[in-house]
């Protein structure tokens, strides 16, 4: 038994490392693409990131795992598109507005933002890239073998590696960053798809980065407002409005233990659900 997972433990570092870290060095060595406008240009960029993400994906699924390892399959999409579209918007909704109410948030004038839906198409392109290699192959490798709780927190540690100034914002910020993430995977397991994971970060990234400027999703990456903060950098995020503050964070959090509740609630009634269909 033990020899057996220490095997397994050995084999899930070795794979880990050969798909995680083969595609950030290939992304990390593929030639910018820089002709034409800044926003073609992202786009072009981000899909060949998605490409290369995607290309792994399909080795590792097809033929390193021989199709031994099921992939997401489709159903309640609808129901999937709106937890994922709450989980998103609705911590940076409330802090925006909880932190406009105090008077501690203030909107820039409006830029104009200029071959929009490119923009767009290169942050969901680059919001698919980041949800398929965090939590497409590595998530079901590890649930096969560990509990959400262990893939979770292995899935939020690969995710900040990528973080290049983790705690160039704070504590705070750092703390946000693993909630969000954590919070990703719970969103995955308490939906048993991709998808919910996927239109949670979209939009938290169309909000957050597009909408408002709270965040950059890279330095060429226009926004329709900066917003910018005023009062304790605790509560308002200082340098990284909303995202670098305690509200976020509580919000976050909640929404965290909701899911649990969620899946907790999922393995409750799924013994009685087998039991009913034995019977008949």
């Amino acid at each position: 038994m033990l020899v057996m997972i220490l095997k397994n433990t050995l084999l899930n570092i070795f794979k880990t490392l050969f798909f995680f870290d083969t595609a950030v060095l290939v992304i990390n060595f593929l030639p910018t693409y820089s002709k034409g406008s800044a926003a073609r240009s992202a786009l072009v960029n981000e899909v060949f990131s998605l490409a290369v993400v995607l290309a792994l994906t399909l080795i590792f699924f097809l033929p390193v795992e021989r199709r031994q390892l099921a992939f997401f399959k489709p159903r309640h999409e609808g129901r999937r598109l709106f937890f994922g579209i709450v989980c998103g918007v609705l911590p940076l909704a409330l802090c925006t507005g909880l932190l406009k109410l105090l008077h501690s948030l203030t909107f820039g004038s409006k830029a104009n933002v200029s071959q929009l839906l490119f923009w767009v198409l290169a942050l969901l392109a680059n919001t698919l890239a980041t949800e398929l290699l965090l939590r497409g192959y590595l998530f079901r490798l590890y649930r096969k073998y560990y509990n959400v709780i262990v893939t979770a927190v292995l899935l939020t540690i690969l995710s900040l590696s990528l973080e290049k100034e983790l705690f160039a914002g704070g504590r705070l910020y750092a703390f946000n960053l693993a909630v969000f993430n954590l919070m990703l995977c719970l969103l995955v397991e308490a939906t048993q798809s991709l998808l919910a994971a996927v239109i949670a970060r979209f939009a938290s990234n169309l909000l957050g980065a597009l909408v408002l400027g709270a965040f950059s999703i890279a330095e060429n990456y226009p926004a329709f407002f900066h917003i910018s903060v005023s009062g304790k950098t605790w509560l308002t995020g200082g340098a990284h409005p909303l995202t670098g503050g305690l509200v976020y964070l509580l919000l976050n959090g909640a929404i965290c233990a909701r899911l649990i509740l969620l899946i907790q609630k999922r393995k409750i009634h799924s013994p009685s659900r087998r039991s009913k269909r034995r019977s008949i």
